[in-house]
C-alpha cells in the first residue's frame, strides 16, 4: 500500500494535479512566514530597528501567514488521499 502511495505521488506531482497547487502555496506561504520572523528577530537584535509593539504586530502577521501556509498545505494533503482512493478504486 505504502509502495502505491508512493508511485502514485510522483505521478500525482508529474501530472500537476488541483491538490499540488495547494501544497506548493502553502509550503510557499508557511516559509515566507518562517523567513520573515527571522528576519525581524536578526534586524531587531543586531540593530534595534522595531520598537517592541511594531515588533509584535509583524510577528503576528508572520504567524498568522504561517499557519494559512500550513492550511493551504493540509488541504492539498487531503486532496491528495482523495484522488489517491479514487485511483485505488479505479484500479482494483
Amino acid at each position: 500500500m505504502r509502495q502505491k502511495k508512493n508511485e502514485y505521488r510522483k505521478i500525482w506531482w508529474n501530472e500537476k494535479k488541483d491538490g499540488y497547487l495547494w501544497i506548493l502555496l502553502g509550503v510557499i506561504l508557511a516559509c515566507i512566514g518562517l523567513v520573515g520572523v527571522i528576519i525581524i528577530y536578526v534586524l531587531d537584535q543586531k540593530m534595534e530597528l522595531f520598537n517592541y509593539p511594531i515588533q509584535l504586530i509583524f510577528y503576528g502577521l508572520m504567524l498568522v501567514l504561517t499557519f494559512i501556509g500550513g492550511g493551504l498545505d493540509l488541504v492539498g494533503e487531503m486532496k491528495f488521499n482523495k484522488d489517491f482512493r479514487n485511483y485505488m478504486h479505479k484500479n482494483k
